[in-house]
């Protein structure tokens, strides 16, 4: 090849190069992709071009069809990460009410940012704890965070409320029966911590008992109301002292799971609160005669609810 010809070709090479560029560029491609390519265009010449036409005519031959994932769900399971355990840290840990009474008020803010950073929700009941300190920044700090906590805990409900019932009023097509699945999840988990952390009060306590059957109803429809839902909506109702609503989801989780420990845990709770003596023999009884093994919660209940019944 001659020196005119390679430099009339590095040139037709450049050129279609620049022209590559500034016409995708122009189309708002992504801007890395394209000057990556016009690099190899410019480094290789005619080889980089022949390259990334074959690349081009090869895709659009055997994927050129978009992927359906219509059919596709894709899962919503939490995945927990373990941390290595921070041993300094923990050795400075003291119950909270010991803390606020024994730390200065440098020492008490700080420990009361540190509870807050760590999770709002689930270190409210503590977080009140500070509205009786004798700091005022202390204990108004910790009416902020639990008004800012409340008030996004409500929207949040209402919001995915209204979402589900809207999806109950649609046409129950799959895809719908999964938002609602969806939904009530939602509700249901955002729940149960609130639950346990005693934040609602009242009348605002007796509609949160309201939501929480629903949305358990909706999930126990659909069958996705699973051993430890039913049992931690059960417990809820037991601990309201709301035994008819509880009655249900006990029987429930007798029905769908009836060699589940939990099961026989709830009927003895159960028989206990409402002082149904023979009805809380009867269970024991029975799961002794089961292959079910006893954990050491179920035994520690057990002796203390038989040393109750004996008394």
């Amino acid at each position: 090849m001659s020196e005119h010809a390679f430099v009339l070709m590095l040139g037709a090479n450049a050129l279609l190069a620049l022209l590559y560029m500034t016409v995708n560029l122009v189309r708002k491609q992504d801007a890395r992709a394209v000057l990556i390519k016009t690099f190899i265009m410019l480094w290789c010449p005619v080889g980089g071009v022949v390259f990334l036409v074959f690349g081009w005519i090869y895709f659009h031959i055997f994927f050129r069809e978009k992927v359906d994932l219509e059919g596709v769900i894709f899962s919503k399971e939490r995945v927990k990460t373990y941390h290595k355990a921070d041993y300094e840290e923990e050795r400075n840990i003291v119950p909270f009410d010991d803390a606020m009474a024994l730390t200065d008020k440098q020492h008490a803010r700080e420990l009361m940012l540190k509870i807050v950073r760590a999770d709002n929700i689930n270190s409210l009941n503590t977080i009140a704890r500070g509205l009786s300190s004798d700091d005022s920044e202390v204990s108004h700090y910790s009416a902020s965070v639990i008004q800012d906590a409340m008030n996004r805990l409500r929207n949040s409900l209402q919001r995915n409320k209204d979402e589900l019932h809207r999806l109950q009023k649609e046409e129950h097509i799959p895809e719908n029966n999964r938002m609602i699945i969806s939904a009530a999840r939602d509700i249901l988990e955002t729940l149960v911590p609130a639950f346990h952390q005693k934040l609602f009060h009242g009348d605002e306590y007796e509609q949160s008992l309201d939501l929480l059957e629903e949305c358990a109803s909706v999930l126990a429809e659909h069958e996705v109301l699973y051993s430890d839902d039913i049992e931690t909506v059960a417990r809820i109702f037991l601990k309201a002292e709301r035994y008819e609503r509880a009655k249900p989801w006990i029987t429930l989780e007798q029905q769908r799971y009836p060699h589940a420990l939990a099961a026989y845990n709830l009927a003895m709770e159960y028989a206990y609160d409402i002082g149904d003596r023979d009805a809380y023999f009867a269970v024991v009884n029975e799961l002794k005669q089961t292959d079910i093994p006893l954990d050491h919660d179920t035994l520690e209940r057990i002796r203390i609810l038989n040393g109750r019944q004996a008394q």
